[in-house]
């Protein structure tokens, strides 16, 4: 029972962490089309997404230049949990079945 749990909460993480992905890109899309700031659609996803870059930025202004590097590091960091936590998930449902 709880091993089937995992094994779909495993696979949830898998699709939240490919939203997170394609709302970071989104988001950059956006910065670059310089989309208008009071559509609402522009406001969700800087709403979504400034909160995980802000903590970056601090560290990054001084090393980026003109150029936000911030989405490249979340991204990253979204890959990596992505790639560990529902594998980690997967064999510990596995170990529990």
């Amino acid at each position: 029972m709880i091993g089937s749990i995992l094994y779909g909460l495993a696979h949830v993480t898998d699709i939240v962490f490919n939203l997170i992905t394609l709302l970071i890109i989104v988001s950059v899309g956006i910065s670059w089309f310089n989309a208008d700031p009071y559509n609402p659609y522009v406001q969700l996803v800087r709403n979504l997404t400034e909160p995980m870059y802000k903590p970056l930025r601090k560290w990054t202004q001084n090393i980026s230049g003109p150029v936000d590097i911030s989405p490249m590091i979340v991204i990253l960091i979204v890959v990596f949990l992505q790639k560990s936590i529902p594998k980690y998930l997967m064999s510990l449902s596995l170990q529990l079945q």
